[in-house]
């Protein structure tokens, strides 16, 4: 019931039938598909990348771009995709929202989330930094070079981060007052729409290298045959359900 974006994130808080989300690709699934097909064709990614051509023509229009010319379409078309990847959080998954832990329980529950996130992160790191030592024993003196550094700088990034997370601990996380959980409720709900957002802009990344792209004909089809009467369709199956309900 509205078209302001915090209010239909505000919404997508609550739960169905007590424990599914309502998160709108369980209201609208078509909604979403249709929604997410036609950002793929506003953002200009495969399988609608037409205006390219790079397989056909090397790349496109770019081919007459270099240096910051060419930098600046890239960095354009790649913003374009963090803006939809924002979009389909934000319509369709619920933004901010963390699924059965609304902003009231992640403040009651801070303390113990938080230090269960430092000791997570501190073993994952841990983990992380003994796969980059087995690296480093394996590939020793293998390239001659600044290559063979790699892996112990990993590791050493990765105990650094280990370090920082376990030194967390010692500051009693699970004590915090009202002002830090409101900080830390904040954080997570934070890190949670960034996630979704990294979430589709990998999916972007990965339709890219795996499906064909369209011909002009069968765009076309697709989004007068296919796309327009669905949507048109969900939009009166929805209003009908919504003035019955």
């Amino acid at each position: 019931s509205s078209f302001r974006l915090p209010e239909i994130v505000a919404g997508q808080g609550e739960l169905i039938w007590g424990f599914l989300p309502k998160w709108g690709v369980v209201i609208q699934p078509l909604g979403f598909v249709l929604f997410l097909t036609a950002v793929f064709a506003e953002t200009n990614r495969n399988p609608f990348d037409l205006p390219e051509g790079e397989s056909e023509i090397v790349a496109g229009y770019h081919l007459e771009y270099s240096s910051l010319k060419f930098a600046l379409f890239f960095m354009a078309e790649y913003c374009h995709m963090v803006v939809g990847a924002a979009l389909i959080s934000a319509l369709y998954f619920g933004g901010y929202q963390i699924p059965w832990l609304p902003r009231p329980t992640l403040e009651a529950h801070a303390g113990v989330l938080l230090t269960i996130k430092l000791v997570a992160m501190t073993l994952f790191s841990l983990f992380v930094a003994l796969l980059f030592l087995r690296r480093a024993q394996k590939e020793r003196n293998k390239f001659g070079d600044a290559r063979d550094r790699e892996p112990v700088l990993g590791m050493l990034f990765w105990l650094a981060l280990a370090a920082a997370a376990g030194g967390g601990l010692l500051l009693r996380p699970w004590a915090i007052g009202p002002v830090g959980a409101d900080l830390v409720a904040s954080i997570f709900q934070v890190l949670a729409f960034v996630s979704k957002v990294v979430f589709f802009a990998w999916l972007f990344i990965c339709v890219r290298w795996t499906l064909p792209r369209f011909r002009y004909d069968q765009l076309m089809s697709l989004g007068w045959k296919v796309m327009l009467p669905l949507g048109l369709a969900n939009l009166v199956v929805t209003a009908i359900v919504m003035a019955l309900v």
